[in-house]
């Protein structure tokens, strides 16, 4: 059976706008490195990579350049899975492709990193299921289309979440070298 490479990763936001303090809260209030999570397929009949992320104001693809442009990776863990759950999991991609981001969301997501600061748990209150994503969560469902399921609740879900599940599984992980 032919395998195929999944790449999570998480980054920041560069410096160069006023969202880079949004970068800056969610790595605090997480007490993290990163900020963002993303999902990498690699295409080889396209010959590029093509970075599925929940950023700005909707679900979409980036290319690397445009990617690099704005984001420094911390690092990537390689998920190896069968050719089937690759193409299962870039259609679930494309047909979610538009939805918006969920502002209200990340609202939520920071009263739940708070909550937990205080080793309480909440739920997101402000999410809303599928109509809308934040990376973490849409992360967390490109995961779970893949065969590899967090538990929990979607909304709920931080890039951390994310970052341990995956350490967990012990996938390969690199980190790349210091930004250009």
């Amino acid at each position: 059976m032919l395998s195929r490479t999944v790449y999570v990763g998480f980054s920041t936001h560069r410096p160069r706008d006023w969202k880079w303090l949004v970068s800056w809260a969610i790595r605090k209030l997480q007490r993290a490195p990163y900020s963002h999570v993303y999902v990498r397929f690699p295409s080889e009949s396209l010959q590029r990579d093509l970075i599925y992320e929940a950023s700005g104001t909707t679900v979409h693809f980036a290319g690397a350049e445009s990617f690099a442009r704005s984001s420094r990776v911390i690092k990537e863990y390689e998920v190896r899975v069968s050719q089937e759950s690759f193409v299962h999991a870039l259609q679930w991609a494309i047909d979610n492709l538009g939805k918006p981001y969920g502002t209200r969301e990340l609202l939520g997501a920071g009263w739940v990193c708070v909550g937990r600061m205080f080793g309480k748990k909440f739920r997101n209150p402000l999410g809303d299921g599928a109509r809308s994503f934040v990376c973490s969560e849409l992360a967390a469902a490109v995961l779970g289309e893949l065969g590899f399921t967090l538990g929990g609740d979607l909304d709920t879900q931080i890039p951390r979440d994310v970052d341990d599940f995956l350490a967990t599984w012990k996938f390969p992980v690199r980190f790349p070298g210091p930004a250009r």
